[in-house]
């Protein structure tokens, strides 16, 4: 479960301090790493908790990253969790790293 303090910070939309909390407050070492490189990462992206969250397809999903608004979409009853925050950071931090033409990992992806 999350911890009360990550899941506040979440619901304040406040993206780094949720991801700095799960750091500071799992048992789990590797999550906790990861957790604190994502927060120092997190940059401007935006952290919204949506009610009835759907895809562009109407699906319903526990959470989305839109890339355009660079805005990390939470489903309130679904997605405040560890796993679905973490796993919308990780598109948010691959989106970034991609449309930085000058980063080594871009470019050799543009290699290919």
């Amino acid at each position: 479960p999350m911890h009360p303090r990550a899941k506040a910070a979440m619901n304040a939309g406040d993206l780094k301090g949720s991801l700095e909390a799960i750091s500071g407050t799992t048992p789990n070492n590797k999550l906790a790493q990861v957790a604190g490189k994502l927060a120092n990462i997190a940059g401007d992206t935006k952290l919204e908790i949506v009610e009835d969250l759907k895809d562009a397809q109407g699906n319903p999903v526990a959470g989305l990253f839109d890339p355009e608004t660079n805005t990390i979409k939470i489903d309130q009853e679904t997605g405040t969790n560890t796993h679905v925050l973490l796993h919308e950071m990780t598109h948010a931090a691959a989106s970034a790293t991609l449309a930085n033409k000058n980063h080594p990992l871009t470019r050799q992806l543009t290699k290919l």
